[in-house]
């Protein structure tokens, strides 16, 4: 579904040398032909699943009670003046002067309970991520790309207190010099006569950093071969490896590469 016409004017595409208008524009050929292998993908993106996501969440969650436990007995032994040796008596305490604390039960026993789901968790996916990894090389090969993310300047609030930043990247199909030209264009387009609504076109998009979309689904005026995305961070390594969705969108799953990756 498109939002808007023309709402930047006709696209102004940068002068293509005729020397290099047949050819493929890969950005990063070398890595490309890389990723289009098996090993070569599992090698060098980096993939977060949900487990992964939870994993962090319950482990973050267990850390900071470990802690808050820890730093409580330490005080509590240095205020009765006890020895050492009775840390692991004082640690496992779950009850004060009025009978039982929830929160010293909290302190005690979720960081332990947080064990064995984290073990479990771990193992679910050591053995899903590899045939997460399996599936998107293989559709990486059916026509993924990767691309560097070119800002737009133009920030959109996706939640409370929290603003992402639009950005353009190219498939090899055109050059990445387009997606600099769109995004110039772009910024342009929201300081006109009409940026109230491109700017809403733009949020009714529901861009999110783990997809891109094809721009002209945005705005019209742009031509096939770019996309759309947000951008949390900043833009140092901004390099996304675009992994063709399996359902034929049209929409491309973004991954980040690992650090030890070399663009070439």
């Amino acid at each position: 579904m498109s939002y808007m016409n023309d709402p930047m004017g006709s696209f102004q595409q940068p002068p293509v040398p005729q020397a290099y208008a047949t050819q493929s524009y890969e950005q990063y050929p070398q890595l490309s032909r890389t990723l289009r292998t098996e090993d070569g993908f599992k090698d060098n993106v980096r993939v977060t699943t949900t487990l992964d996501m939870i994993f962090g969440v319950i482990l973050a969650i267990a850390l900071f009670f470990l802690v808050i436990n820890i730093i409580d007995t330490v005080s509590s032994l240095s205020k009765q003046n006890l020895p050492a040796s009775d840390f692991l008596t004082m640690f496992f305490i779950t009850y004060d002067q009025n009978g039982f604390n929830a929160r010293l039960w909290a302190e005690v026993w979720l960081p332990i309970i947080a064990i064995p789901i984290l073990v479990i968790l771990l193992i679910i996916s050591a053995v899903t991520r590899g045939s997460t990894l399996s599936k998107a090389a293989e559709q990486f090969s059916r026509g993924g790309f990767v691309s560097n993310l070119v800002s737009t300047g133009i920030r959109i609030q996706t939640g409370r207190n929290e603003y992402s930043t639009v950005c353009t990247l190219a498939d090899p199909s055109v050059p990445l010099d387009w997606a600099r030209s769109a995004a110039q264009q772009m910024s342009t387009a929201t300081k006109s006569s009409g940026a109230r609504d491109y700017l809403k076109a733009l949020r009714h998009a529901r861009l999110n950093s783990s997809w891109a979309k094809p721009a002209s689904q945005v705005d019209q005026s742009v031509p096939a071969g770019l996309y759309l995305t947000y951008l949390s961070g900043n833009l140092h390594n901004a390099v996304r490896v675009a992994v063709p969705d399996a359902s034929n969108s049209g929409r491309f799953r973004l991954y980040t590469l690992k650090k030890k990756t070399a663009l070439s």
